[in-house]
């Protein structure tokens, strides 16, 4: 392999048009180190590919630039269907050699795991003085031709096809770590026999892929049905199959080896979670695509993630492997900081970032400044997702509740008069009941276990799901139990087409849901609940629970407020946010018992006109406080929008100024200019009014009435 890599560096590629520039290497010199890096075979395929047309040029059978990357000719490793390229270039003709050679490689730290592991030092690269003897003397002779240019240059592909031809498995380095990491040793310590410890292995090339998957079920000692392949050249049908046979665990195949095809939206995390990148990407987005194989929602282990990096001697290379140590590095980065890798590039586009890639190796950027001009961006986004991660300050002027207590997501957080969701639906079904007898359903407190007959109202809220999420019997269970939700969803990980037979229930769920709008709709238009006998409440005392919404002037609410109004012996006493109610009441963190306690609705009805007055008048001095805030922000928007109107007049004029068109035409001209200009900007100036600006009376409801208990338990 050093002596391949210092031929590769000796190739001259040339043309009809001269020599490549000094200053700078042939894109097809960085084609060509690209393919060695991922394999000799991969190097090889592409080296008769560029002998083939370069031969064909000299016999004066054809032209082409220097510096194209070769074309890839059609063939069965060559199908993409529909998917990303694969490869540089790949050829269908004689089999390759057995494999790269010396001892040119070094592990890195294994991602989100640990461990090292050490390879032998690199055997002399050959000297300049040497690599001139192979050019200068090819035993083949000169191709025949006129242009010795182009002879040159296939006498240097010959040279380095010979030095691909020469190497063999136990002197290539990178395989031999591959081999050391998954015969057990560190840092995977992997078996083979063990059918829930399964193993990815990456790689760009179908060659390499192919010459992997030979080499590793003959010196691993794997059956043909334990080690498979996923690359586009398959049909959808059999990647599909593939997938299933790797995510199930009583199938044989423990060892996949995939070109980036898999990295595209493929579960291969279900019984696996070791990965080796054989040859680095030169797309962050790539590593991330790979890396989402394992490292996903739903994966129970610690994922352990290898990568595979060449060294050389040869110092131009050297150099080369540490631009891709740094894509490496930013990769690691992205995943520390729950970032997208794309920030570093900043093209989104795993085709653009490859060519950042190929254009830094061809000028011979150094590693420190190609790692400084992928520094990243700061992302819009950011402060959003903060607030979602529950990671930043919550915003001063959001429109929630004042204060109280909020969930792990950063919410306000969930006030219920029930123990868990369980005994909510239980108790929202005996009430349903109670109209049906014919709503069948069980419940297990002790088991967490929930199953319901679908009534056909209910049936009709699965359509809009997946086929298979509803039971064909029409009998739903549902389980509380987390630990029990997660041997369902294992046990359905063995058919990646079966859906669990348990579903989680939480309150998100479409049984939820349906019993929240049927409990809804027991309570007829201006009615409301009346919770009697309420803890820490005084005999006398009676709370109105109100919620009011302020929307702004294209109906999307601003404001959400709740807002408590109370009285003692029919007086009003206090207007206050809900939240001190539940604070001196305990409800929502403490069990209240149903005592049957009988209510004084008329006494109730007196009062509401009043509640709902003073409520309003509450949520509406909230809306005046949050305009007050928000008010000059709308402002300096309003501002910003006029500056930047006036520069885009002021363009217009300018551009008019330097046309020597007739006066007519540029009247003309500036004048549908000028509507243009004030018709986008009066749009925008509508939507911002309209979107800050809120309607002055807000929506209220009464979410219940609240009465202590007159005996005083």
């Amino acid at each position: 392999a050093a002596q391949a890599a210092q031929a590769v560096a000796a190739v001259s590629p040339s043309g009809p048009s001269g020599p490549a520039a000094p200053a700078r290497r042939d894109l097809f010199l960085v084609t060509l180190e690209k393919a060695l890096f991922s394999s000799p075979a991969a190097c090889l395929a592409s080296v008769d590919q560029r002998l083939r047309r370069r031969e064909r040029e000299a016999r004066g059978g054809g032209t082409g630039r220097a510096g194209e990357p070769p074309e890839a000719p059609p063939g069965p490793d060559a199908q993409v269907a529909g998917n990303r390229r694969e490869s540089e270039a790949t050829m269908t003709g004689p089999e390759a050699p057995a494999a790269p050679s010396a001892p040119d490689v070094q592990v890195t730290g294994t991602r989100r795991g640990s461990g090292t592991m050490a390879t032998r030092p690199e055997a002399p690269a050959a000297p300049d003085a040497q690599v001139a003897g192979w050019l200068g003397a090819s035993p083949d002779g000169p191709p025949p031709g006129p242009d010795a240019q182009v002879a040159a240059e296939v006498a240097s592909l010959r040279v380095l096809r010979r030095a691909l031809a020469a190497i063999r498995p136990g002197d290539y380095a990178k395989y031999q770590a591959l081999l050391a990491a998954v015969r057990g040793g560190r840092p995977f310590d992997w078996r083979a026999d063990d059918p829930e410890d399964r193993l990815v292995v990456f790689t760009e090339r179908i060659e390499t892929l192919e010459w992997l998957r030979a080499r590793l079920a003959t010196d691993l000692r794997l059956g043909a049905e334990q080690v498979g392949t996923l690359h586009g050249g398959l049909s959808d049908v059999d990647q599909q199959r593939v997938v299933e046979d790797f995510g199930n665990r009583a199938r044989p195949l423990r060892l996949l080896v995939c070109s980036d095809v898999a990295s595209e939206g493929i579960n291969l995390h279900y019984q696996c979670h070791r990965l080796v990148h054989f040859d680095l990407p030169w797309s962050l987005m790539v590593f991330q695509q790979r890396n989402g194989r394992v490292d996903r929602y739903g994966q129970e282990r610690t994922p352990r993630i290898v990568y595979l990096v060449t060294e050389s001697a040869n110092e131009t290379i050297r150099g080369d492997t540490r631009i891709l140590e740094v894509l490496a590095d930013k990769d690691e980065q992205a995943h520390r900081n729950l970032g997208d890798p794309s920030v570093f590039m900043r093209v989104y586009d795993v085709e653009a970032e490859e060519e950042i890639t190929r254009r830094a190796v061809a000028a011979g950027e150094r590693a420190e400044r190609f790692d400084a001009r992928l520094a990243p961006a700061a992302s819009e986004g950011d402060d959003l997702l903060a607030l979602f991660l529950g990671t930043g300050p919550a915003p001063s002027d959001a429109g929630s509740r004042s204060g109280g207590a909020h969930d792990a997501a950063g919410g306000p957080a969930l006030v219920t008069l029930f123990e868990n969701d369980l005994a909510y639906c239980e108790a929202a079904l005996h009430r349903l009941r109670a109209k049906d007898r014919a709503l069948r359903f069980e419940t297990d407190a002790d088991a967490g276990l929930l199953t319901l007959d679908a009534p056909d109202d209910l049936r009709r809220r699965f359509d809009q799901f997946p086929r298979e999420v509803f039971p064909a019997n029409g009998r739903l269970a549902l389980t509380a139990d987390r630990r029990r939700m997660r041997g369902a969803i294992a046990d359905s990980r063995r058919d990646e087409a079966a859906w669990p037979p348990v579903h989680y229930l939480w309150r998100l769920h479409p049984v939820v849901g349906w019993l929240n709008d049927r409990m809804l709709a027991a309570f007829g238009r201006h009615e409301a609940p009346v919770l009697a006998g309420v803890p820490n409440l005084a005999g006398d005392e009676t709370v109105f629970v109100l919620s009011g919404l302020v929307p702004n002037l294209r109906s999307h609410p601003l404001l959400y407020e709740w807002v408590a109004v109370s009285y003692r012996g029919g007086r009003r006493e206090a207007v206050v946010p809900f939240d001190e109610v539940l604070a001196r009441t305990g409800l929502g963190r403490e069990a209240v018992a149903n005592r049957g306690r009988p209510a004084d609705l008329p006494a109730l009805q007196r009062l509401l006109p009043d509640a709902v007055a003073q409520a309003r008048a509450w949520v509406v001095e909230r809306r005046r406080d949050f305009e007050n805030r928000v008010n000059d922000k709308l402002n300096r928007e309003l501002a910003a929008l006029e500056r930047l109107k006036t520069r885009q007049l002021r363009q217009l004029e300018l551009a008019l100024e330097r046309s020597d068109r007739p006066e007519a035409f540029k009247r003309a001209r500036e004048e549908r200019g000028r509507r243009d200009v004030e018709a986008i900007f009066d749009e925008y100036y509508t939507w911002i009014e309209d979107t800050m600006t809120t309607e002055p009376q807000p929506w209220m409801r009464v979410a219940c009435v609240m009465t202590g208990d007159p005996e005083g338990g």
